[in-house]
């Protein structure tokens, strides 16, 4: 029914995941870099992206 729709979902799970995936690589150079300290946790929380509304 809804072809059009479909399609620009799947594209766009596609880039989201792929652009968390990449996010998440970052993370863990830092977290190897920096001691997991309660600070650090929370400037971490504070960069992540905000969560896909199609996804989630």
């Amino acid at each position: 029914m809804n072809q059009r729709h479909l399609s620009d979902e799947k594209q766009h799970q596609h880039y989201y995941h792929q652009y968390q995936y990449q996010y998440q690589q970052q993370e863990q150079v830092q977290e190897q870099q920096e001691q997991n300290t309660q600070s650090s946790i929370l400037q971490k929380l504070k960069k992540k992206p905000q969560e896909c509304k199609i996804c989630y």
